[in-house]
């Protein structure tokens, strides 16, 4: 800041073009840049949301025919007698069995074979030449023990090599009704072409293309036009530990999303450069902005240099000569009719008339400052009184008199605060400082007059007041109402915070005031009436807290004859800080 200050105009000015133009433009382009990428990102994942419920809903439906299918099938009569009732397996219902079976396949397309054992009956069907795993394969036993596991709920399994899937199967354990035991298991294998229709209407969109994959990212269905990319070990991470979400791989962005039953993954993949299109635009043409701006810059640089600071460095150099010879010819150039021209034009007229004042009024110059001189030296001089006192308090303490050493130290603490001091805010706890000063002459003028109790809360100790705010009070509560009494009385003092003001309460239980008083003092100190013979120091302090905070602040007064005295003083302690900042500031 302070290099910027010493700065020349001219560098000043495309300091602040390049703050006013240039680093606008970029903010502005930022924020676009970033706008523009959290929408098209929240667009994209709407659409992917969008397809991602499409396909959940899809595959909801399709696991759902498939286990109607099973429920159906179990809950046929045929089916019920022999599992729950125990029915001898006839021909003829080894016939029924296989008639349901094949015309189940017939008249639903998403299941191209079906076997079911039960016991030592086995019945196979299939719409294609290879059949269905039997007893003692390898497949059969993996399918078996997966659905016995499952204990009679449905289960998917998927059988291949590596991630060339060979066939999708559905089964499930074959259980009696009434007593819950094993009786057999039914296997439904597949159409993939369902599938394959489920995710191909949305591979069609420029944005992007579905796949289906199983838990272990063997490929399910999808689409041959756009092959299933090679994932990053970070993207695969986040696929497989993750329900739903976004992840990057390479010029891809990925949306993933679990499903349980089946469990499965739906991938909704979109290239890079088409998800952020529009934003790469919008930073070219930000780019372009910040490039025409600076040779705008140039241009306005060297605009600056010849009609702005040339003139203004050839006028510095008139005034330097002006001060060293004082002469007042000024030449300008320049006929144009601008500031600088009036700047020249001044100064010209400047210079003759302060050669005309200088010698008219030179003489009267130096007698007023000679009278001033002869003045202040006539005044009393603070340090000289201080140093009076310093010597008083060590001839005190010389001579053994440390009461009177006492007070002087008192006394000058207090002449300390009121001497020069008054541009300045203190605390709550310096001036209680001075106030304990003044307490005390008080105390050795009357000893055993009065006792003195505080309760000064922390918060309030540092809050910041106007010097001798509080003392005239004390000094009020002492004189006219603690001093004529005539039994040993208390004076207290308690300040504290409340509603982001400070109270500050002065009392005593001395000769009190008397009603038509108090009422007329409380009216002169909402009033703001200083119509008062008496009272000088409270309308003096009233006058200072309106001054500083505002009319709705001042003194009020409660009393009782006889019997006590409380004045209470409310001020902001917001404008407290403020106005102890805007003081420090000054100093």
């Amino acid at each position: 800041m302070a290099s910027f200050k010493k700065s020349s105009i001219k560098q000043k000015l495309l300091a602040w073009y390049l703050l006013a133009i240039i680093v606008p433009i970029l903010l502005i382009g930022t924020i676009s840049a970033l706008l523009s990428l959290k929408i098209i990102r929240t667009q994209a994942l709407t659409n992917a949301e969008s397809n991602f419920n499409y396909i959940t809903k899809e595959l909801d439906a399709y696991t759902n025919n498939i286990l109607n299918l099973s429920q159906d099938f179990l809950a046929s009569s045929t089916m019920f007698d022999i599992i729950s009732l125990n029915v001898p397996i006839t021909q003829q219902r080894y016939t029924e069995i296989n008639d349901y079976i094949r015309h189940m396949l017939l008249s639903n397309n998403n299941v191209q074979a079906v076997n079911v054992i039960i016991g030592d009956k086995q019945w196979c069907s299939s719409l294609r030449k290879n059949n269905i795993f039997n007893y003692g394969t390898v497949g059969y036993n993996d399918i078996a023990k997966l659905a016995s596991e499952k204990n009679g709920k449905p289960c998917w399994y998927i059988s291949g090599v590596n991630s060339d899937i060979s066939g999708i199967f559905f089964a499930r354990t074959i259980r009696s009704v009434y007593t819950n035991d094993e009786k057999g298991l039914v296997i439904f294998e597949l159409s993939r072409d369902t599938l394959n229709d489920i995710v191909t209407p949305h591979n069609t969109t420029s944005a992007g293309y579905a796949f289906i994959l199983s838990d272990k990212n063997k490929y399910i269905a999808g689409t041959d036009k756009n092959p299933l990319p090679t994932f990053s070990e970070y993207a695969l991470n986040n696929i497989n530990t993750q329900t739903y979400g976004m992840t990057q791989s390479g010029g891809y962005v990925i949306f993933f999303q679990h499903t349980s039953s089946p469990p499965w993954r739906i991938l909704y993949i979109t290239d890079k450069f088409s998800l952020y299109r529009s934003s790469y635009l919008i930073i070219y043409c930000v780019i372009v902005l910040c490039i025409i701006s600076l040779l705008l810059l140039i241009l306005f640089a060297k605009y600056i240099n010849m009609s702005i600071t040339s003139p203004i460095n050839n006028l510095a150099h008139i005034m330097q000569d002006w001060d060293e010879d004082q002469t007042s010819y000024i030449m300008y150039n320049n006929k144009s009719n601008d500031e600088i021209s009036d700047l020249y034009n001044e100064f010209s007229r400047l210079t003759k008339r302060l050669n005309l004042l200088i010698n008219q009024n030179y003489k009267s110059e130096i007698m007023l400052k000679e009278s001033k001189i002869k003045m202040l030296q006539s005044q009393i001089n603070p340090h000289f009184m201080f140093n009076t006192l310093e010597a008083i308090n060590s001839m005190s303490l010389i001579h053994g008199v440390p009461d009177i050493s006492n007070m002087i130290t008192s006394l000058a603490d207090i002449l300390d605060q009121c001497i020069g001091r008054t541009d300045r805010l203190i605390t709550l706890s310096e001036e209680m400082h001075y106030i304990d000063s003044f307490i005390y002459i008080y105390r050795t003028r009357f000893p055993g007059k009065f006792a003195v109790v505080k309760n000064i809360s922390e918060a309030a100790a540092s809050a910041m007041l106007p010097p001798l705010l509080i003392q005239p009070i004390i000094e009020n509560s002492l004189t006219h109402g603690i001093i004529p009494s005539d039994r040993k009385c208390t004076l207290s003092i308690t300040s504290y915070i409340r509603d982001n003001d400070v109270y500050v309460c002065i009392s005593d239980d001395g000769i009190g005031i008397e009603p038509d008083e108090l009422a007329e003092l409380n009216r002169k100190f909402v009033s703001d009436d200083s119509s008062s013979e008496g009272s000088i120091g409270l309308i003096n302090v009233n006058k200072r807290l309106k001054l500083y905070y505002g009319d709705e602040y001042h003194i009020s007064i409660s009393s009782k004859k006889d019997e006590f005295t409380s004045v209470t003083l409310r001020f902001c302690l917001d404008n407290l800080n403020s106005l102890g900042d805007c003081k420090i500031n000054k100093n």
